[in-house]
């Protein structure tokens, strides 16, 4: 897939180790089997995140680490989960700052995802504690 490619392009010219998770193939420096621990590990310590996954963007901006999404469903595929992503755009306005290309610069503002995240965090708490408080 182009982004593999792309993967190990960027890390020939920053001179980096590239560390590969679920790929299929072994152009990687490293390739290992994660657990949860380990994949949250990853991202947490991770310079950029290069992904096709809800849940490692969903983690990259919790932990504020650069990320680029490649998208993993074709948009006019009527069971593709894109919508998931959507909804990230709609929540934390990521639509035109997160890169399409590794080569390019990341603009996203993290203290945005902080703000917007704030209350929907607390919406969740209140609604938990009304669930177990009643």
């Amino acid at each position: 897939d182009s982004y593999s490619e792309d993967i190990l392009e960027y890390s020939k010219r920053k001179n980096i180790k590239c560390i590969g998770y679920s790929l299929g193939d072994d152009k990687f420096i490293k390739r290992i089997k994660l657990g949860p621990r380990e994949f949250l590990w990853m991202i947490h310590h991770a310079e950029k995140v290069v992904t096709n996954s809800y849940h490692c963007v969903l983690f990259s901006l919790i932990f504020h680490k650069k990320f680029v999404l490649y998208p993993r469903f074709n948009a006019e595929d009527r069971t593709n989960e894109n919508t998931r992503f959507d909804q990230l755009n709609y929540y934390f306005d990521l639509s035109d700052k997160i890169p399409k290309s590794l080569f390019l610069d990341f603009a996203y503002d993290f203290n945005i995802f902080e703000e917007k995240l704030e209350p929907l965090r607390r919406d969740s708490i209140d609604y938990i504690d009304k669930i177990i408080n009643d």
